[in-house]
């Protein structure tokens, strides 16, 4: 496997619990790599009418899902769209008595192989900084289901430059050092469209 190039934004430590030692040797393990649940795309206002919404005064309204059917998208283009700009122009001209903002969440499977046994890398598009929302889900029979959510947009400007591509990539090393990997996945690049829906010509 090519050692993968990535300039992380965004580390999920593995779990605490069952988790193991980093390799002496020098074979490297690999496991399956990030799979994506879901893209969303959550609007929603601030604490107070005049407020714009911001870090912990973000009140969700509106939740839409980019479908997620397979990698790529629905269409030829192999981008997932959904036209995030659009609606949140919409949002802030019809409702007037709220500032609005967006953000764009993404829901990583973590098999427990992985996740005992490397953190998640995140590389985002150009400043966008990106969190984790609350500590992973576990999930039926191992492993666990993160949901990484990006910074907020409160403008359609904002929101287009939270499109483009986020690649993932679970690592027991830092992508940026050197030195023996003892774990690692393939790499994921999830390309996110936000100014036309799916199908849009």
């Amino acid at each position: 496997m090519t050692p993968a190039r990535l300039n992380p934004c965004l580390v999920v430590q593995r779990l605490a619990v069952g988790t193991v030692p980093p390799s002496s040797g020098e074979a490297t393990r690999i496991v399956d790599a990030p799979a994506v649940q879901a893209i969303r795309c959550v609007f929603g206002v601030g604490d107070e009418p005049t407020e714009i919404p911001a870090g912990s005064c973000f009140r969700p309204v509106y939740s839409i899902s980019i479908p997620v059917a397979r990698l790529g998208g629905l269409d030829h283009d192999d981008v997932y769209e959904f036209d995030g700009a659009m609606m949140l122009s919409t949002l802030q001209a019809r409702a007037k008595q709220r500032r609005w903002a967006m953000r764009l969440e993404l829901d990583i499977v973590q098999t427990q192989a992985s996740a005992t046994s490397a953190e998640l890398y995140v590389e985002a598009p150009p400043q966008v900084p990106m969190m984790l929302q609350g500590g992973g889900t576990p999930n039926p029979g191992g492993g666990r289901t993160l949901t990484i959510t990006t910074s907020l947009a409160d403008s359609p400007d904002g929101v287009l430059r939270l499109a483009g591509a986020y690649r993932l990539l679970f690592r027991d090393v830092d992508p940026r050092a050197s030195g023996v990997v003892g774990v690692e996945s393939p790499l994921l690049t999830v390309e996110i469209g936000l100014s036309e829906f799916e199908f849009e010509s």
